[in-house]
């Protein structure tokens, strides 16, 4: 999909959607979960080109599986405070198998939803390049993403309950902008038809505390 990143309107547009939640007590239990707080993917969609060298069916993210394949991220602060712009820092990043995914940049507002803006951490992908000979990520490493989220009741530490994770191919670069776009609802139409036809993450236990309707488990008044 990366020779088709452009839309009509010239939009770069996103190769792949990760949903995560921090799962209630009930859902953790039914899927071995012992962390406070943890992000765990429920919905995701895959359009992003794969490296020859990797196994059909494996995904930007996949790194970060555990050997369930539950795909999941802890939200933990950053060891020093980073100022991407001068209104916009990072006082979070993504860590998931004992790698960085992203740093979280964004403007802290009071507001309903949260939106940042990230990219790969390259020297992680690098250290996984020298201890495997190949880094699954290696053609990815100029992705960048967008992120879209709410705090639920956690305002004060800005722990995500509920995050949504744009993929868009090749834009490192570009990030920053795309998220201009973002905030502005530029993106609003095609990240709402992203999140309907998204699929179930298949390796959880969804009992009946939790949706596997999208539409249902994606509307706004019920994250």
């Amino acid at each position: 999909m990366k020779s088709d990143v452009y839309d009509a309107g010239m939009r770069k547009i996103p190769c792949g959607l990760y949903i995560f939640k921090d799962f209630d007590e009930k859902q953790k239990k039914a899927n071995g979960i012992r962390a406070n707080h943890r992000l765990d993917c429920v919905y995701y969609l895959h359009k992003c080109d794969t490296p020859a060298f990797t196994k059909k069916g494996e995904h930007p993210l996949y790194p970060y599986e555990n050997r369930e394949r539950q795909l999941f991220f802890y939200q933990q602060p950053v060891h020093k405070v980073l100022n991407k712009r001068t209104n916009r820092m990072a006082e979070y990043c993504l860590i998931g198998n004992s790698l960085n995914l992203s740093s979280l940049y964004t403007e802290y507002e009071d507001k309903s939803k949260q939106w940042a803006y990230g990219f790969p951490h390259k020297r992680d992908m690098y250290s996984l390049f020298q201890q495997k000979q190949f880094s699954p990520l290696y053609d990815y490493t100029n992705d960048g993403y967008i992120f879209k989220g709410t705090y639920g009741d956690d305002k004060l530490n800005r722990k995500f309950n509920y995050l949504e994770l744009y993929v868009f191919p090749e834009a490192r670069d570009e990030i920053e902008s795309i998220y201009n776009l973002a905030i502005d609802g530029e993106y609003d139409d095609l990240f709402e038809y992203y999140k309907e036809i998204a699929y179930p993450y298949p390796y959880y236990s969804y009992n009946e505390t939790m949706s596997v309707n999208a539409t249902k488990t994606l509307n706004d008044k019920d994250i």
